[in-house]
Parts: C-alpha cells; structure tokens; sequence
C-alpha cells in the first residue's frame, strides 16, 4: 500500500512557465479519511499442500509450509510463507531484504460465504500500518480445497497507519522531477517518453500526459505492460482529487491530497 499511496500523489502536475514557481511544487500529504476502494478481488487457491496467488501480477506460487519462499517480480516483498492454522484460517507472511514486512491472518466463516482478515506491515522494526477487513465469496466454493481458496470482493477495510503519505515534487516547465520515498524518485517530461523510477526494483517505467486543463493522467508500465493508470484533477491550489486504476489488483480507488 506504502508504494501504491506515494505514487498516485504524483500524478496531478499541470505545466506552468520555467520562470514561475509551480503551485506543485513542495509536499504534498494523503488525506487517510478520503480513501475509497472499489471492485478490489481476491483470488487464491491453496489446496494439496500448495498456495498460488492468482491475482498478483506476475502470479506465484509456493509450497505452504510455513517457511518463507522466494517471489519474483512483486511491489515490496521478494519473499513469502504461507501456513495454515486450522481448517478455516490460514497466515499469509511476506519478507524484502531478509526483513519481514507483512503478516495477514484470513479466517473463513463457517458457512463459506465470509472471509475476516487482519493485517500489520512493517518498517524495520516499526509498525507503520495495522487493520482489518472483509470480503466475500464470488462463484461457488471448491470443496477439495482449504476454505480461503477461491474469488473475494471486498465488503470493507479499516487501516490504522503512522504513515504521512508524502512526497516533494518539483516541476520546472515541463520537466517534473519526484521525490517517491527516501530512495526512490523520477524525472519525466510531461507529455514525453516514460521514464523509470530510479530505486525500483521492478523497472517501473512512469510517463505522464495531460488531459484537459486541470488534469494529468500517469500511466505505469512494467516490461512494457501497464500495471495502474492514474488519472488527477486540481481542485484548487491546495487540494487535488485522485483515481486510481489498479491492474494488478483490479480495484479503482479514490483519494484526496492536500498541499503542506
């Protein structure tokens, strides 16, 4: 999520003259009560001592055993372990660097029907992000398999997070340079070529185009596929409103970040 929320604040850059100070330039905070998530899925199988996820891009799997597992190709994590508890619930950890990250419980209900789910995410040491949720099935439930296997749309999430959600931005003329997290940033000239984001260990390729007058839209490939697609609207000089369209997860969300 960490990486998700830095990067759709990039997105609502409008050109302004290389001698003016742009109106975006400086830090920009997430507003957390404005979020809104939409059409997320959830798509899983574990079954004959086995965990695949579906939905990430690029899918994996690995054995679930509870030991943790080399994964290629994913936002944050590099490794994962997956260990069923009982016949209902199952905890899901993800490591990057050595480091555990993330940890997720998900317990189904006993109909089959419900899936409750719990999280925390790590910064090093540090908690930066706590909550929980729930989903519910779509299509019907397979049986040979352990209960969490399956598709989930989302009913709800609460997060609890220490997290600001900034960034620093600087645009001059055409050329906006962004300052992601303390070891991630691009430049891209607005309407140009793509341009990677210096840090991420996937290539992210990141170009930006404008649409309309108060509006840019930010696409983001990787190895030339488009993994979200950012669309932002200047509300006014302090605020901006964003939509989000996430492909590795097909969700669509919705938030609001305000000028510091």
């Amino acid at each position: 999520m960490k990486r998700v929320i830095a990067l759709v604040l990039a997105a609502a850059l409008l050109p302004a003259p290389a001698a003016a100070r742009s109106p975006f330039d400086g830090t920009w905070t997430l507003d957390p009560a404005s979020t809104h998530v939409f059409r997320t899925r959830y798509d899983i199988t574990l079954a004959n001592g086995m965990f695949a996820c579906n939905w990430c891009r690029p899918a994996w799997h690995i054995p679930a055993d509870g030991r943790f597992h080399p994964v290629a190709g994913q936002r944050g994590y590099d490794e994962a372990s997956v260990q069923i508890i009982d016949g209902q619930s199952a905890v899901f950890r993800r490591k990057r660097g050595g480091r555990e990250v993330y940890a997720a419980t998900d317990m189904v209900s006993a109909n089959g029907r419900h899936l409750a789910f719990s999280w925390v995410e790590r910064d090093g040491e540090t908690v930066v992000e706590t909550g929980s949720g729930l989903w519910v099935r779509r299509g019907h439930r397979d049986a040979a398999a352990h209960p969490v296997t399956g598709q989930w749309r989302e009913l709800w999430t609460k997060a609890n997070t220490t997290r600001t959600g900034q960034i620093t931005m600087t645009l001059d003329g055409t050329r906006l340079h962004m300052q992601l997290a303390p070891d991630q940033h691009f430049t891209a000239t607005l309407g140009g070529p793509a341009a990677r984001i210096a840090g991420d260990k996937r290539g992210t390729m990141v170009s930006v185009r404008r649409r309309g007058s108060q509006s840019l839209v930010q696409t983001e490939r990787v190895s030339g596929t488009i993994v979200s697609v950012t669309r932002s609207t200047l509300r006014d000089r302090l605020t901006k409103d964003i939509v989000v369209e996430d492909h590795a997860s097909n969700s669509l969300s919705r938030y609001t970040a305000h000028k510091q």
